[in-house]
């Protein structure tokens, strides 16, 4: 039943501190943490994920499809989406689809600067259920210093419109 997760945590970790009593494993993940691409336009002080240039290596959506089977294989029912930047991947709407395709609640963190009238049509079509934007500060400077470019304004513009629907379709939130 939607909106009962927190009955079947509650279960879950009953059942790992059952697990360990009797030495026999009960448990079970619940949800997996995705880092979907190193692609960032932010230059943040706290991370230099930015710095890699190569992304040769990234999986194709194909491949998230199957990272998303063995995931819902595996009985977890949430996956959290980061990266990087996700809004920064060319085949993120095709990835998003394919993770909720298998009927997993889907969260995505993002830095908030392009999340435009478009691109936040495009991530509602797929079903995402929450998103996550990081606002590091309310300050401009001090956002800029820890971002190393001047984002706020946007970031605050996009956050705004997205909470103007939220509540009929998914759920917004920040993080800092």
């Amino acid at each position: 039943m939607k909106g009962m997760g927190f009955v079947r945590d509650g279960l879950n970790v009953l059942s790992f501190w059952a697990g360990l009593a009797t030495g026999r494993g009960l448990s079970r993940p619940i949800s997996a943490n995705v880092l979907l691409t190193n692609r960032c336009d932010s230059r943040c002080v706290t991370c230099d994920i930015w710095r890699v240039d190569d992304f040769s290596r990234e999986l194709t959506p194909g491949e998230w499809r199957g990272v998303a089977e063995q995931i819902r294989t595996l009985g977890v029912e949430r996956v959290a989406i980061a990266g990087g930047e996700p809004l920064s991947h060319p085949h993120l709407i095709e990835i998003l689809r394919g993770f909720k395709t298998e009927g997993l609640t889907l969260q995505m963190t993002t830095n908030g600067m392009v999340i435009g009238r478009k691109r936040r049509d495009e991530i509602l079509a797929t079903g995402l259920d929450r998103l996550t934007l990081s606002v590091d500060s309310h300050s401009p400077a001090l956002y800029a210093e820890i971002r190393g470019i001047d984002a706020l304004p946007a970031v605050l513009r996009n956050l705004h419109s997205l909470l103007a629907i939220t509540g009929r379709r998914f759920q917004v939130e920040t993080n800092s």
